[in-house]
């Protein structure tokens, strides 16, 4: 790295070609360092300077040796297995069941988090509780308007009765008043007058 950077500094002042002899940099690290603060006119001709020794290794070899991409996609293919998706999916309910959509819980998409499963799950549970309870009211009153319906039709009927009772009677008084009537109104039978003994 440091022979490197003296190199750079050579082609800044003199702009010679200079050789360093030793193992290269295998690191971008100095390239990244040096090379942004050097202009390009600074060092027109940075295409012949040569390092001898071990050349860096960079992507670009690997590409363009088949054998050496065979190789990494053989590590890799043994290193991570191939990825299975799994979507969860809801089981789809029988033909003939009514679903309320209000009752249905889904925890995919937007509904991922857990805070937003628990309070979906209290809303289920808040929504069946509430339901339950004005269903049972209304049950509860129904039964109660049946029981009082029934017991308006029995006293209606013994009302009914009753005025069938008293238009019987009635009838009865009226026929006894008649027979009175005629009783004593009848002048077929003559006048009979007694004469008492003399004493």
């Amino acid at each position: 790295g440091s022979d490197c950077g003296g190199c750079l500094r050579d082609l800044r002042k003199g702009g010679t070609l200079a050789v360093v002899q030793g193992e290269a940099s295998e690191t971008d690290s100095d390239e990244e360092v040096y090379l942004p603060s050097v202009p390009q006119a600074s060092f027109p001709s940075l295409s012949g300077v040569k390092v001898l020794g071990e050349a860096s290794e960079t992507d670009d070899e690997d590409e363009g040796s088949p054998s050496g991409h065979k190789v990494k996609s053989k590590l890799v293919n043994l290193d991570l297995p191939p990825l299975i998706v799994i979507r969860k999916e809801e089981p789809r309910s029988p033909m003939g069941i009514e679903e309320k959509p209000a009752l249905r819980i889904q925890h995919q998409g937007r509904y991922s988090t857990l805070l937003q499963q628990k309070l979906i799950e209290s809303n289920a549970r808040l929504y069946y509780d509430v339901s339950s309870t004005i269903k049972q009211v209304y049950q509860m009153a129904t039964k109660e308007l049946g029981t009082i319906t029934a017991q308006l039709s029995n006293s209606q009927s013994g009302i009914i009765n009753a005025s069938h009772n008293i238009r019987l009677v009635l009838d009865d008084l009226q026929a006894v008043a008649d027979k009175m009537d005629i009783v004593t109104s009848c002048n077929l039978l003559p006048d009979i007058q007694m004469e008492l003994p003399p004493a």
